[in-house]
């Protein structure tokens, strides 16, 4: 029987958004879309509409992109962190100092006083 560490726990760990998240983001861009578009045929879109819908629209292309960019993977001793505007950081499980666990359930990853990334860890871990 082989020995489980926190690396073998956590092997080929995929962690991102689920599709459902993204469906109904999507849903919410086209609606708002649609509103904008109709409330300009309609000619019903002065600054006001046209601000709020804008807004609205803004928070949703920014919510579609955020499901599909962000992730995080673990391949053996190497941990790839993905962040919302796309860029890769590289860390190492030897690059984590410190662990503390946040008051909503989720971890905060530290390498000496600097924050590497902070998770919220919906399932549950097995015990060996």
């Amino acid at each position: 029987m082989t020995k489980k560490t926190p690396q073998s726990l956590f092997e080929n760990l995929e962690i991102g958004y689920p599709f459902e998240l993204a469906f109904i983001m999507y849903v919410g861009l086209l609606f708002f879309l649609i509103c904008l578009i109709g409330a300009y045929v309609d000619d019903q879109l002065n600054w006001f509409t046209g601000g709020i819908f804008g807004c609205l629209e803004l928070l949703a292309i920014c919510s579609v992109l955020g499901t599909h960019v962000w992730k995080i993977w673990v391949k053996s001793e190497k941990i790839i962190y993905r962040s919302y505007i796309g860029i890769k950081h590289y860390y190492t499980f030897a690059d984590i100092t410190r662990i503390t666990e946040r008051l909503d359930g989720g971890y905060e990853f530290y390498s000496g006083k600097k924050k590497l990334l902070g998770l919220i860890i919906i399932c549950q871990m097995v015990q060996y």
